[in-house]
């Protein structure tokens, strides 16, 4: 059964925040209620014009959330983050840094 009818008959409205791969290689940050339904409008060239003026390639990454505006504060904070950010969020579903904040000192002492 679709998801969206599946959804539907259980009355059960979810939002996801999802990250897509744009064929320059920049990344697009988004919320939509059916993911795949939302990728193959910016494939189409019917999704924001930051997707509509670059290729998309693929869906990245996604998290699920149970309201509208949990999942557009969300994306607020992923869009004010920089590429590795992201980058780390994608690969270990956390934005971890590969190196830590200017003025951190790490003691390696037993």
């Amino acid at each position: 059964m679709p998801f969206d009818k599946l959804r539907a008959l259980l009355k059960i409205i979810m939002y996801f925040v999802y990250l897509i791969q744009c064929g320059d290689g920049t990344f697009y940050t988004g919320v939509a209620m059916n993911v795949e339904r939302r990728f193959l409008e910016h494939k189409a060239g019917k999704g924001a014009r930051y997707t509509r003026a670059r290729k998309v390639i693929k869906v990245l990454y996604t998290e699920k959330y149970a309201s509208k505006s949990l999942a557009l504060k969300r994306e607020a904070q992923i869009k004010g983050w920089r590429r590795e950010k992201k980058l780390n969020l994608i690969k270990f579903g956390k934005p971890v840094l590969s190196r830590p904040p200017r003025g951190l000192v790490l003691s390696l002492s037993k």
